[in-house]
């Protein structure tokens, strides 16, 4: 989502009806397809942060960057929304650099296809701050 709630789009309802609209599609098509859905349950504390993203987001930075980007905007005060914002114009920026070194070029080599910088997809990136009550 990153800017759009500055446009007026209402983040939590568009999240709401693309997760619904997933849903429905994962219901609908054959499980050849598309993969079954997966729960995943891991224990939270206040204070931690949760960063999803898709592969444009993690074939383009290192899991290391993203906790250094992380770390560093968290003792900045950066609220989610602008580090989402962030992290997705980085992974941006590495996908168009010709001479990054990438996860997905790391990957291409070691199964004998010599892919050199940044790999352009699609980015998206949510990062949630678990509040308290």
């Amino acid at each position: 989502m990153g800017g759009w709630s500055k446009h007026g789009v209402d983040a939590g309802l568009y999240v709401a009806e693309l997760i619904n609209n997933s849903l429905l599609a994962t219901l609908a098509l054959p499980l050849t397809q598309v993969d079954p859905m997966k729960v995943i349950k891991v224990r939270v504390e206040v204070g931690y942060m949760i960063i999803a993203g898709t592969n444009g987001l993690f074939d383009n930075l290192f899991e290391l960057q993203i906790l250094a980007t992380t770390s560093k905007r968290i003792k900045q005060n950066l609220d989610a929304e602008e580090m989402a914002w962030e992290m997705a114009q980085l992974a941006y920026h590495t996908s168009r650099d010709k001479s990054a070194v990438t996860p997905f070029m790391k990957a291409s080599k070691r199964v004998g296809r010599f892919r050199d910088g940044g790999k352009g997809d699609d980015i998206t990136v949510i990062v949630s701050h678990i509040l308290g009550a």
